[in-house]
């Protein structure tokens, strides 16, 4: 069976979910602000992970259902995934 995937929603697919483990490094800084006790360093990571984490995912989930779409356009076997309410 050939995949006919737009390589470019692949990269995009790539990215997101790099993106997405950045936000295991912002958390490990956010611990690291705990650790020091630095109150301001916590306040800035803390609104960055809140900030950034809803980026990365919603990024993610876009890309996924874009993906989805495609495969299910080119497979009439795919099965769609439910839409989140």
């Amino acid at each position: 069976m050939e995949c006919n995937v737009d390589t470019d929603l692949l990269k995009r697919l790539d990215k997101a979910v790099d993106r997405s483990k950045e936000i295991t490094t912002i958390v490990g800084k956010l611990q690291s602000a705990f650790y020091t006790n630095d109150e301001q360093k916590i306040e800035d990571y803390l609104e960055l992970t809140r900030i950034y984490s809803q980026y990365a995912i919603d990024e993610l989930d876009m890309v996924v259902k874009a993906l989805n779409d495609e495969l299910a356009t080119l497979y009439n076997n795919v099965i769609k995934f439910p839409e989140r309410s």
